[in-house]
């Protein structure tokens, strides 16, 4: 029951089973807000942002997809692993600026599409048909392929997939090629940022599948942390921009980790239009608020493994 297992690897199924809301301020999470998550690594930053993905969400509402869909307030959260080694790559330091600025934002607008892709083939197909995967590939496209590189896309989830793996690739490739003092090609692929591919894709997607209409997206970014500073900066710009009635950021970092500026170098503190939840002061600011804790999450990992044995006992 006590066995060490990463949220990321668990089953929406697994990770409702044993959230416990207690000492987590969920509803302020919820909320249609920007707002950042600090905690020590081990604190449960990961398992909190995963609840909120639809799955998690439906299961806890006990309503159906659509219901829950429907209901106020809904949102779907697309959780966004951002691994070591793969966007603080040590070779975006050794670069020109401007180059390693652009196509991590690029690589990031990737990411992110690639995992709402996965919550919709793995937590939300149900409100999806053929036609409607078809519409939301070829939109993806557009605004992504300015190149045309992609030609053969057969406009559905699998192809799509495929694309965003050879695009990433692309790019990841270049940056490595640039390390390299005789290395003189010019970039000449395709670019993306906020306000040309995720602000209008997240904007225009309830007219695309139509359950999603009033619905708002989180961005669940895990591990903020792990980002150099410019690409920190580049989520800081999708916090300043203040597009809270479909699209919010939630991002969970280490405590004193964490970069506030902005591309324009102004400082998202400044303006401060996003919650703060500090989660080592919520769990450890008493003996007995800590206790409880422990308690709860030992109890519900017993309850899962078929233990009806209370941890205190």
């Amino acid at each position: 029951p006590f066995e060490i297992i990463s949220p990321e690897d668990l089953k929406p199924e697994e990770i409702k089973s044993l959230f416990v809301k207690s000492y987590t301020e969920l509803n302020t999470l919820k909320n249609k807000k920007h707002t950042i998550i600090y905690g020590s690594r081990g604190n449960g930053k990961s398992m909190l942002l995963r609840f909120l993905e639809p799955k998690c969400q439906i299961l806890d509402s006990d309503l159906s997809t659509e219901k829950y869909l429907s209901s106020y307030n809904a949102f779907v959260g697309i959780y966004i692993p951002l691994k070591e080694g793969y966007f603080n790559k040590k070779d975006l330091l050794s670069i020109d600026k401007s180059i390693a600025h652009t196509l991590s934002k690029h690589l990031i607008n990737l990411h992110v599409i690639g995992c709402l892709i996965e919550i919709f083939i793995k937590q939300l197909s149900d409100i999806l048909s053929p036609e409607v995967e078809k519409k939301l590939t070829r939109r993806i496209v557009a605004l992504l392929d300015k190149k045309h590189i992609h030609h053969n896309n057969k406009n559905n989830f699998a192809s799509l997939k495929g694309i965003l793996l050879v695009e990433a690739g692309f790019v990841s490739d270049y940056i490595s090629l640039c390390r390299f003092p005789n290395y003189k090609e010019n970039y000449n692929g395709n670019v993306s940022d906020y306000s040309t591919f995720i602000r209008p894709f997240f904007e225009e997607i309830g007219n695309i599948i139509r359950p999603l209409k009033d619905v708002s997206f989180y961005l669940l970014f895990d591990e903020g942390d792990r980002l150099h500073k410019f690409q920190m900066e580049y989520i800081n710009t999708m916090i300043a921009n203040r597009d809270h009635r479909f699209l919010s950021i939630k991002l969970a970092s280490k405590i004193g980790s964490y970069h506030y500026y902005t591309d324009s170098n102004t400082s998202i503190k400044e303006i401060h239009d996003y919650d703060t939840i500090v989660l080592d002061e919520l769990y450890t600011h008493s003996n007995y608020t800590y206790y409880n804790k422990v308690s709860e999450i030992a109890n519900r990992r017993l309850e899962a493994h078929g233990f009806s044995v209370n941890i205190e006992n």
